[in-house]
């Protein structure tokens, strides 16, 4: 099965979720195409995200469970090193939903915002200006989205969208900058027929002749200086 054009790896391409596993290093060599295998070299490769992960699952792993009675199958089952280990799934796992909230059909309150809100609720998601301040300096161009963890930011990619709450229209990435309301598109096409396209030659505007028509000749200029501001035609 594909998602979002990647193949999910295999088993052993999932990452190192417990610390037996903290000595392994990141791979070399090109980035992987599958998410998993992304996922496992971003984690494997962040030191300070794999302290932090170990630090939290380790305090998990390390709380009694009581079990009553006390032979019960549950007191040999759930071990502190099966506590661990989920708590670092859970932890990583919660991260992504977290993305995947602010990314799914994306929605901001405003664009080119460079003073992050007072009092953002979680949710709500903004794209940064190109002079950021206080908890967004050095975020530039991202997406930031408030959480109740507080705030996470997306560096964007060229062709991603995002629908602006202010504007009442999509702001799109070309790779340098976000564009607001901008629509690319070879034509359009309704009820199978194309309407419009690329852009044609461009006509003058009528003139000489031994009998002009000066109201006719008016208005076909006031035509042909519409499709030129619009764009259907070349100057």
């Amino acid at each position: 099965m594909r998602l979002f054009n990647f193949r999910p790896a295999r088993a052993t391409a999932r990452p190192a979720l417990t610390r037996a596993f903290g000595s392994v290093q990141a791979p070399h060599g090109d980035w992987p195409q599958a998410y998993e295998a992304q996922v496992r070299a971003a984690y494997l490769g962040n030191a300070v995200a794999q302290r932090a992960v170990r630090i939290v699952a380790e305090g998990a792993g390390s709380v009694t469970v009581d079990a009553t009675p006390d032979d019960h199958p549950a007191a040999v089952l759930v071990s502190g090193a099966l506590v661990e280990t989920i708590a670092t799934h859970l932890l990583l796992h919660n991260e992504a939903l977290a993305r995947i909230d602010a990314l799914l059909q994306p929605v901001v309150e405003a664009v080119s915002v460079n003073v992050p809100p007072a009092s953002p609720v979680p949710g709500q998601c903004w794209i940064v200006g190109t002079t950021p301040s206080g908890e967004w300096n050095g975020q530039a161009l991202a997406i930031a989205a408030y959480t109740d963890d507080g705030w996470r930011f997306v560096a964007p990619r060229a062709g991603m969208r995002a629908w602006s709450l202010a504007d009442t229209v999509p702001a799109m990435f070309d790779g340098a900058g976000w564009t607001l309301g901008a629509l690319h598109a070879r034509k359009v096409i309704v009820d199978g027929v194309t309407v419009v396209g690329a852009q044609q030659s461009g006509v003058v505007n009528p003139s000489g002749g031994t009998a002009p028509d000066t109201e006719a000749r008016a208005a076909i200029s006031a035509i042909l200086g519409a499709l030129r501001a619009h764009g259907l035609i070349a100057s």
